[in-house]
């Protein structure tokens, strides 16, 4: 009577109405679909606030759109032209480096490595509008109801951390009309970068409170068993396909984490030492600023690393949760597709462009490079 449609929703399995009349079934009983219903209050204020940043070229309906992909590059390449040149220009007419050409070096680095994360990400997202496409529907479809940790939480403390830079880099730090405008596009490109992570992070939580879902339905849903594998092997493809359009990214992210960890804490020893010298506003500033966003970047790596582990936990407790299933019923044991489901084991591995392994470890081995490199630099300025 009723044709099944090709997925499962968090809400349970929807089924068409074949009267045409806008509503479906779930479980039995007619629902209608609501106003709004297409996309989540959190997500919806992420894709809003990313459309404007110009780091997400797509339009209401979440569909790529011409407009907004000219948009985004026009702003993309805008604003890295701005950045560089404002920075190229503080580096030219300023000496607050005090001649060290190696903190221009780090500090010039850094700023290419800023606008590198923002612009690969444009490329990646115009390159493979296609499968984001995808990604965006799966989002779209499995967060009808999802009330996002990161967007909630992460997203907001992250916000109030720059804009509290911001405000500091107004107040204390404006030596120069300059060295303001430098350090005002450094936040900038923070912020950006920042948005992208929590672009990832979400995706992500999305996905694995979906898997989450599907687990706890197995045991009430035994005949639709090879529907929720189904369902959960497409989540993981997903999953996927979101790593690779964001391994470029996450690639320079990482890499960016890691220097800011040093060049933060570095130059937090360096301010305490200029406090012996010099009692102004801007160095007591830099040396309460600057730890302070080098945890904060431990933190940023933190939630890259927790999103994509506890997404893959979750894949692997459906297929333990599954396991203790057919072990108890020996009928489903017979039944080829789930065996297989089981013998395969599928997962999903995030890694940066193919180079390491995104997850906890990582955190653990940046801590300790950096402190060794931290260690190296202290004695040389010694």
């Amino acid at each position: 009577m009723f044709e099944p449609v090709d997925k499962v929703s968090r809400s349970g399995f929807f089924f068409k109405n074949p009267a045409g009349n806008g509503k479906f079934v779930r479980g039995g009983v007619f629902q209608p679909r609501l106003k709004g219903d297409e996309k989540t209050d959190d997500l919806s204020k992420l894709f809003k606030l990313s459309k404007l940043m110009g780091i997400l070229p797509i339009d209401g309906s979440l569909s790529f759109s011409n407009t907004w992909i000219i948009y985004s590059i026009v702003a993309c390449l805008s604003f890295t032209v701005a950045s560089l040149g404002f920075k190229t220009l503080y580096l030219l007419e300023t000496d607050d480096f005090r001649g060290k050409a190696w903190h221009k070096i780090i500090f010039y680095c850094r700023a290419l490595v800023e606008n590198a994360i923002i612009v690969s990400h444009v490329v990646q997202i115009v390159v493979h509008r296609q499968e984001f496409a995808q990604v965006l529907e799966e989002m779209k479809d499995s967060g009808r109801d999802h009330k996002s940790t990161v967007i909630r939480f992460f997203a907001p403390a992250g916000y109030g951390v720059l804009a509290a830079n911001i405000i500091a880099i107004c107040a204390f730090e404006s030596s120069s009309p300059t060295s303001t405008r430098a350090n005002l596009s450094s936040a900038a490109s923070e912020m950006l970068c920042f948005t992208i992570l929590v672009q990832f992070c979400t995706a992500l939580g999305v996905f694995r409170t979906e898997i989450e879902t599907l687990t706890k339905r197995i045991a009430v849903n035994q005949a639709k068993l090879e529907m929720l594998a189904d369902r959960r092997q497409r989540i993981l493809e997903i999953a996927g396909m979101t790593n690779d359009i964001f391994s470029i990214q996450l690639l320079f992210i990482c890499f960016k984490l890691f220097t800011d960890i040093i060049n933060f804490a570095y130059f937090t020893i360096i301010r305490i030492k200029d406090l012996t010298t010099m009692n102004d506003g801007a160095v007591i500033t830099s040396v309460i600023r600057m730890p302070l966003f080098a945890v904060w970047k431990i933190f940023e790596l933190y939630s890259i690393s927790a999103s994509t582990e506890q997404l893959v936990e979750t894949a692997e407790d459906f297929n333990a949760e599954l396991f203790q299933l057919m072990r108890d019923n020996k009928e489903l044991c017979k039944n080829k597709k789930l065996s297989l489901c089981l013998a395969l084991k599928n997962t999903v591995n995030f890694t940066a462009c193919g180079f390491f392994t995104l997850g906890y470890p990582l955190v653990t081995s940046v801590i300790a490079a950096a402190t060794t490199y931290l260690v190296i630099l202290v004695q040389f300025s010694i």
